[in-house]
C-alpha cells in the first residue's frame, strides 16, 4: 500500500494502468521507500503514524512528504512522551535515536540540495490535483528550518542524556526538569 501510495503521488494523483508505468516510476520511489522503511526500522513506535501519513494524508512527493515523516519521527521520539521512569529507560530512546539518525540526517541533507539547487518550484508539478496545502519552496523552506531546529534539540538531549544523566546517574525527572527550558520551546 506503501509503495502504491508513493507511486500515485510521482504520478501527480493520476491512475496507474499499466506495469511499464509502474516501471518507470519505480526508480525515483526507491529512496523515499527506502527512508520510510529505515524510519520504520529505527523507531518502531512511529510505524502506525508513518503508515498512516503516507497511505491517507501524503498529497506530494519530495522533500515535503518526507520533511513530514521526519516531522513525525521527531514527535514519537518527543522526550516527554517517553515515559521514563527510571535510568535505564534512557536506553532504549538512545538506541532508537542512534538508529534513526542517519536517515534523518540524509533527509535533512537531500531536502536541504534540493531547496539549495532551486528543484523545491519544480516539486509543485508533483503536487496531486487534490492537495490544498501550498508547497512552494517558501513554505518548504520554512518547514526545513524549524524541523531542522526540534531535530537539533533531540541531538543535544541525546548527547544531555550520553554525556551526563547517565554517567553521574541523573533521574528521569530531573533530566527532563533541567531539558524543560529546550523542550518546551519545541513548537514546529
Amino acid at each position: 500500500e506503501i509503495l502504491w501510495k508513493l507511486l500515485k503521488l510521482l504520478n501527480q494523483g493520476k491512475d496507474i494502468a499499466l506495469l511499464s508505468e509502474v516501471h518507470s516510476l519505480f526508480p525515483k520511489v526507491t529512496r523515499i521507500l527506502e527512508e520510510v522503511f529505515g524510519l520504520v526500522t529505527a523507531v518502531p513506535p512511529a510505524v502506525g503514524g508513518l503508515i498512516d501519513f503516507v497511505t491517507k494524508e501524503a498529497k506530494a512527493f519530495g522533500p515535503d512528504l518526507e520533511l513530514e515523516l521526519v516531522r513525525l519521527v521527531i514527535d514519537v521520539l518527543s522526550p516527554t512522551k517517553q515515559g521514563w521512569a527510571k535510568i535505564t529507560d534512557y536506553m532504549n530512546w538512545m538506541i532508537m535515536f542512534e538508529d534513526v539518525r542517519p536517515v534523518i540526517d540524509g533527509i535533512l541533507t537531500f531536502a536541504s540540495q534540493e531547496l539549495a539547487q532551486g528543484k523545491a518550484g519544480a516539486l509543485d508539478a508533483k503536487v496531486a490535483p487534490d492537495a490544498k496545502q501550498e508547497h512552494t519552496g517558501g513554505a518548504l523552506a520554512t518547514k526545513l528550518v524549524a524541523i531542522q531546529a526540534r531535530w537539533e534539540k533531540l541531538l543535544f538531549v541525546y548527547t544531555f542524556l550520553r554525556d551526563v544523566s547517565l554517567p553521574i546517574r541523573v533521574e528521569p525527572v530531573a533530566t527532563l526538569k533541567t531539558l524543560a527550558p529546550i523542550l518546551d520551546s519545541d513548537k514546529a
